[in-house]
């Protein structure tokens, strides 16, 4: 199976979203599925699975109306401009640097934006995650993701720019790596960077932007064994 004929097949479904119930898409999406299993190129056929996973956590919304084709057609550009990358450019294998650069991206605009919103770009991290080559980054990359579901639960209304800082700093440190030595003093670091914006933060928040210190603590002392 070549890529470019997943591509055309999985356009045609994405264009057609907003015409009918999400219901009616899984003979389509299994279908995608078959496509990419028989993708011979590993990284091709990763990002096959990619796009699929953001389609489906399009069509999660399946308790409410079609999509407007307003909104339809802002996540279709999304899903193009993330998803649809050249041949030659698919092949290079994704860094932990790059994934740290789009994970901020999409982390920058969480104080802006409900967490509804965030689904396509939570899919495409986890996709990008999954291609990174090395162990430790992979699980580190796993754990910022995971750092940001957690925010995203809080989908009641955006975080508060200081707690959405706050969030950020103790996710850098938390998987900030290194030497023992250094992860610690990252680690310290982000303590103190976090205790000064709760210092600045509204009296109610500050109790609970201090307690992100305590798990960046108790990893300090697990490390300190190494260090030495």
């Amino acid at each position: 199976m070549d890529y470019n004929q997943f591509q055309a097949e999985y356009q045609q479904l994405f264009d057609s979203i907003e015409a009918q119930p999400a219901t009616e898409f899984a003979p389509a999406v299994a279908r995608l599925k078959a496509m990419a299993a028989a993708i011979e190129s590993p990284t091709d056929r990763r990002t096959a699975e990619n796009q699929i996973a953001t389609i489906e956590d399009i069509l999660a919304y399946d308790d409410e109306p079609p999509l407007s084709p307003a909104m339809a057609n802002a996540i279709r550009a999304h899903a193009r401009a993330a998803d649809h990358v050249p041949p030659t450019e698919r092949e290079c294998p994704m860094t932990y640097e790059e994934f740290e650069a789009e994970y901020q991206r999409v982390f920058a605009s969480v104080e802006s934006q409900p967490a509804a919103q965030f689904a396509p770009d939570v899919a495409r991290l986890k996709g990008l995650a999954a291609s990174l080559e090395n162990v430790r980054e992979r699980t580190e990359a796993e754990n910022l993701i995971a750092d940001l579901e957690g925010v995203l639960e809080y989908d009641d209304e955006p975080l508060s720019p200081a707690m959405a800082e706050a969030i950020r700093v103790h996710a850098r440190a938390d998987s900030a790596y290194g030497t023992p030595a250094e992860r610690i003093a990252q680690l310290e670091a982000g303590m103190a960077e976090i205790a000064r914006i709760a210092e600045a933060a509204e009296p109610a928040e500050q109790a609970s932007i201090l307690e992100m210190n305590e798990s960046l603590y108790m990893l300090i002392t697990s490390l300190e064994p190494e260090a030495r």
